[in-house]
Parts: structure tokens; C-alpha cells; sequence
């Protein structure tokens, strides 16, 4: 079980980088909901396993944001290009 939801905290801090990286008029609105969606898998954590899987789980998150930041970058990208060409760039 602990280990579905430490998944989802990947899955959840990659989704809410490369939301960073694209733009739209629901931006704020997704990172609004994911930002929910991590507070509730960080707070399953705690109340789930206690409190040093909960710790791990806020490291795991911390970690996982930084090494998908290049994954998400080329992600976003190619969907910028592929959606037509733009004046704006993507950089860090």
C-alpha cells in the first residue's frame, strides 16, 4: 500500500513540474488540484505509516521534482511544439 502511494507522489511531483513548464488558462487551476493531491498523499503518509514514512514521503516528493525537472522540461517541449509555433520559450 505505502508503496502505491509513494508512486503516486512521483507521479504527482513530475505532473506538477511539467504543468511549470507549459502554459494555459487552467495552469492554475491543475496546480491547484495537484497541489491538493500532494498534501493528501503526504498527510496518507504520515496517518498510513507513521511518521518517518511520512518523512520519507516529503524527501521522495522533494527528490523526485528535481530529477524529473529535465524529463519534464523535453516533455513540455516537444507538446509546445507539436501544438504550433509560439513567441514564448521555455527555459529554466
Amino acid at each position: 500500500m505505502i508503496y502505491l502511494l509513494y508512486s503516486a507522489l512521483i507521479v504527482i511531483a513530475f505532473l506538477t513540474v511539467l504543468n511549470g513548464y507549459l502554459n494555459g488558462s487552467k495552469k492554475h487551476h491543475i496546480d491547484a488540484v495537484l497541489s491538493v493531491l500532494l498534501i493528501a498523499c503526504l498527510v496518507g503518509a504520515f496517518v498510513l505509516s507513521g511518521w518517518k514514512s511520512g518523512l520519507f514521503a516529503i524527501a521522495l516528493s522533494f527528490i523526485a521534482a528535481v530529477t524529473t525537472r529535465p524529463v519534464a522540461f523535453r516533455i513540455a517541449h516537444r507538446l509546445r511544439a507539436w501544438s504550433g509555433p509560439s513567441s514564448h520559450r521555455i527555459g529554466f
